[in-house]
């Protein structure tokens, strides 16, 4: 068990449950791609793109999810520099 209490076979089927449950979704954003690391199911990617104007262009953002998650919540980080933002920070 984690230090949340949760073990890494159910913190891997609550993620891929997550995973999972996003494509399914019909209303989900077509502007939004997210991809889970083959290698470490706790690292997503996104692509956002699609953004009104100042935003608009494509984003490409970093998700890491805990091993206390859902407990605590991911963390992002932005990949793509827009100004707003240090590629590699947190968001």
């Amino acid at each position: 068990m984690s230090s949340a209490g949760i073990d890494e076979a159910r913190l891997a089927r609550v993620i891929r449950s997550q995973y999972a449950k996003w494509f399914a979704d019909p209303d989900h954003s077509p502007e939004v791609t997210l991809i889970m690391r083959n290698d470490n199911i706790c690292i997503w990617y996104a692509r956002v793109a699609g953004l009104e104007k100042p935003l608009a262009g494509e984003y490409l953002m970093r998700l890491v999810i805990p091993k206390e998650f859902p407990f605590k919540p991911p963390s992002f980080s932005l990949l793509t520099p827009n100004g707003l933002f240090t590629p590699g920070g947190p968001v």
